[in-house]
Order: C-alpha cells, then sequence, then structure tokens
C-alpha cells in the first residue's frame, strides 16, 4: 500500500505544480495589466515593478494552490483510469476509499500549511504591495480610501471621509459625508451627492470639490443653535498626514493585511465603540427632554436598532425626521429639535460604519478557514470527475478546473456581498462555498465509491462528445 500510494503521490506532483505555475503566470498576467497603465505613467523603476510582483506572488498563491489541488486530482485520476489502472487495482481489492485516504491526509495536510501561510505571511506582503500601491499612486489618494468606511484617522485627524462610491478611473466620488471634528464646540456635517477627489502635494491637502449637497452646523454646547446651508458647489480643503503617502513601514493596514489577533482586536474595540455610541444617544436624548433617566426599553430597543432609513426628509420643514413607526410621543418630541435629529443621524452613520467593519472582519477571519479547506473539497470533487472522464489531458482537467473554481469563487463572491449586506452572517457567507461544492463532491465521491452511475445514462453521450471536442 505504501508503494501505491507513492506512486498516486508522485503522479500529482506534476501536474499540481505546472497547474500552479499556469495559475500563477495568468493572475500575474492580469495583474500587471491592470496596474501597467499607471506604471509607465508614473516612470517607476524597474527594481519597484518586479518588488511588486514579488510581493503580489503571496495573494496569487493563496488563490492558486486549491484550484491547483483540483487540476492535479482530474489530470492525475483522469489518466489512471484511461490506462485502466483504476480497474486493475479494483481486481486486486484496493477500492476507492484506500486510494483517496492517503489523498485526503496530504490534502489536509496542504490545507493547515496554506492556513498558516495565509495568516503569518500573506498580510505582510499585503502590507507592503500596499505600501509600494500607495507610494506609487501617492498623487491619487483615492486609493487610501474603501467605499462605505470610515477614513482612517492616522489619514486626516479632525475629519472622517466617507464615499459611497469611488471611480478610480476618474477623480469622481459620489455619496459624499464628511464630519469635521476640528471645533470640540460645534459638529459640522457636510453631506454631498457627488464630488471630485484631487491630491494637493505642494499643500499637503486632499481637495473635495462638492456639487448638490449641505452643511449642518449645531452648536454641541447649547444644541439649540443650528444652521443648514445648502450648496450646488463648494470646494474643502482637509490636511492629511504626509506619512500616508511615503514608502514605509508605518502605512496603515487594511483588513487583508492584518492577521487574526490583530482583526479579533479592532472586532473587540468596535464593539466597545457601538456600545458607547449608543450611550450617547440616549444621553443626547435625556439632556434634551430634561429627563433623569430612560427607562421604556420598547423605545430604547427602537433607538437602538435604527438605521440611515429610519430617517426622512422633514415635509413641514428643513432637515430630517425620525419616522414614528411606534407612535411614541417621545419621538414627537425628539423630531421637534432639528439639531438632535441631525446628531442622531451622525451617530447611526457612525454605528453602521462600525458594524459594517466588524463584519468586513469576521469575513476576512473566515476566508482565512475556508479557501485553505477548499483544498480538501477539490479533492471530493477532482477523483470522481478525473475516474469518470477516462481523460487526463489538460484540455478536459483545465475546463472542469475552471467550471467547478468558477462555482465556487462566485459562491465566495456573492457570500462576502450578502455578508456586506447584513444578509447572511460572516461565517456562513464564507463558508457557502465549500458546503455548496462539497456538498456535490461528498455525493460523487459516495456514487464512485459505491459505483453507481452519479447521472443518467443518456448524458454520458454528451458529456463524451464534449470531452472529445475539448481533447482535440
Amino acid at each position: 500500500m505504501l508503494i501505491l500510494t507513492r506512486y498516486i503521490l508522485r503522479s500529482m506532483l506534476g501536474p499540481f505544480m505546472f497547474g500552479l505555475a499556469v495559475l500563477i503566470f495568468l493572475f500575474m498576467t492580469n495583474y500587471m495589466i491592470r496596474q501597467m497603465k499607471i506604471l509607465l505613467s508614473k516612470d517607476v523603476p524597474l527594481d519597484i515593478i518586479f518588488q511588486l510582483m514579488f510581493l503580489s506572488l503571496a495573494w496569487m498563491l493563496a488563490l492558486a494552490v486549491p484550484m491547483a489541488v483540483l487540476l492535479a486530482m482530474i489530470m492525475t485520476f483522469g489518466r489512471l483510469s484511461a490506462d485502466n489502472e483504476i480497474t486493475a487495482l479494483k481486481a486486486n481489492g484496493v477500492g476507492m476509499h484506500r486510494i483517496m485516504i492517503p489523498v485526503l491526509i496530504v490534502a489536509s495536510t496542504l490545507a493547515v500549511g496554506m492556513f498558516m501561510f495565509n495568516e503569518y505571511v500573506v498580510p505582510d506582503t499585503n502590507l507592503k504591495v500596499r505600501t509600494l500601491i500607495i507610494h506609487i499612486n501617492k498623487k491619487n489618494p483615492k486609493l487610501v480610501f474603501q467605499p462605505n468606511v470610515f477614513s482612517d484617522e492616522k489619514l486626516v485627524r479632525e475629519y472622517s471621509l466617507l464615499f459611497n462610491e469611488i471611480d478610480n478611473s476618474s477623480p469622481w466620488v459620489y455619496g459624499v459625508l464628511i464630519f469635521n471634528r476640528a471645533d470640540p464646540r460645534e459638529h459640522r456635517t457636510i453631506v454631498a451627492d457627488r464630488g471630485t477627489l484631487e491630491f494637493s502635494e505642494a499643500e499637503s491637502q486632499i481637495v473635495l470639490t462638492l456639487y448638490d449637497g449641505e452643511v449642518h452646523q449645531v452648536n454641541l454646547e447649547t444644541l439649540s443653535e443650528y444652521r443648514l446651508v445648502q450648496f450646488e458647489k463648494q470646494v474643502v480643503r482637509i490636511p492629511y498626514e504626509n506619512d500616508e503617502f511615503t514608502m514605509g513601514d508605518n502605512a496603515s493596514r487594511g483588513d487583508r493585511s492584518k492577521n487574526i489577533k490583530m482583526m479579533r482586536a479592532n472586532i473587540d474595540e468596535w464593539d466597545r465603540m457601538i456600545s458607547n455610541q449608543h450611550k450617547i444617544i440616549v444621553q443626547r436624548i435625556e439632556r434634551l427632554l430634561k429627563i433623569q433617566k430612560l427607562e421604556d426599553e420598547e423605545l430604547k430597543t427602537f433607538l437602538f436598532n435604527m438605521t440611515k432609513d429610519s430617517f426622512v426628509r422633514n415635509p413641514e420643514g428643513r432637515g430630517y425626521i425620525i419616522k414614528n413607526d411606534l407612535g411614541h410621543e417621545t419621538i414627537d418630541q425628539i423630531n421637534e429639535s432639528v439639531s438632535l435629529v441631525s446628531l442622531l443621524q451622525t451617530d447611526i452613520y457612525r454605528i453602521q460604519s462600525h458594524a459594517r467593519n466588524q463584519s468586513k472582519y469576521l469575513v476576512e477571519i473566515h476566508k482565512k478557514f475556508s479557501l485553505p479547506f477548499a483544498c480538501i473539497v477539490f479533492v471530493l470533487i477532482g477523483i470522481p470527475l478525473g475516474v469518470r472522464s477516462r481523460h487526463g489531458g489538460l484540455a478536459v482537467g483545465g475546463s472542469m478546473s475552471v467550471f467547478f473554481y468558477l462555482i465556487y469563487w462566485a459562491s465566495l463572491i456573492g457570500g462576502e456581498k450578502l455578508a456586506d449586506r447584513e444578509i447572511l452572517p460572516a461565517w456562513l457567507s464564507m463558508w457557502l462555498p465549500n458546503i455548496v461544492v462539497g456538498s456535490f463532491g461528498i455525493w460523487l465521491t459516495i456514487s464512485m465509491i459505491r459505483e453507481k452511475s452519479m447521472i443518467d445514462s443518456r448524458w454520458y453521450t454528451v458529456i463524451n462528445r464534449i470531452t472529445n471536442l475539448l481533447r482535440r
């Protein structure tokens, strides 16, 4: 049995390495084509380009290894089946489950290794790639912003910037929200439909030219002075921290450049910030309504579960009001104060931003586990398909690999989108591809071991014709 195990593993090594090399080449080609325009326009030195390519190999490897496993399984077992070696093994009493056990052990070991790689190597290389990209594109500050995520305080210390949509091919940004914290006595919020984002290197300023927006100003000491200014065009100049746009080791880490410990610490911090923000909401209401303690639990629950959709335009005047779905008189009292409603809107935006950040980091944590686990899932898919296809050629193996990997990748991206919209929990969104593809793989494996027909016999003619076309 040891000889058989060594023979199968040795047969897998060649297709695996070949598939890995091809996939890395395709990923690198696609990545460099997307970066080439800006690399050439910025006249980037050749050594920096090679450094960028080398560092980018880490995240490419994390994506390519599972797909290379699938390709290796289909090609190896397709060849063994075509050469009737599988039939010979069965004739000598060696079942497919005995053949699969060492392969699953190797795949499990590879999955553990890829998890360690994703946890300890990929975050640091992603940080270095981010630093290089920011340095190369330092005349385009949009690269340090992400849609629907507040700006890093290390970039602009007295402002919080949020963009719903960022067009990286032009200066335009959409759904602009700016909180100005420069004056502790005054709360100033700027909202605009759209604007352009530019970088003034000489003045160390981010220049925002905003269109069709409003400026909300509230006196935090009295909560009684409120001003609303509407504008068609306004220029906002925001100073930034120089270090964020220079090469160095202090570039801020994003979700894909942090390990699990770092992300857990951020999630706990956002929990604390959300809790504090809820307390601030209650304190604002208590102070305005001059009550010592807000004890109505139904009202508290309503306030804590508010979203940006809970606010509507005030039909009787300027600003916004809270939709009084409860019919509660306290909410009517709150709506009488335009300044308080404006502050509550800001609080809700902050809470939702923190919650989105939490969900985003939870997605990345589960992805560190689910993506390596795909090595095992693709073994369950690849071996039955290889045995049934009876062809180990690159055309057949590659086509099947791409097909199932596209299904897996579509499920992964779709799950991530559903998690961002808070439709699915983070863990389910990232394990959904393994559940979908893995369930099919388990069914294929059981059918293969029991030597049952996986599909209706009428479909084999179609599959054989497609296979013959691919071989040509």
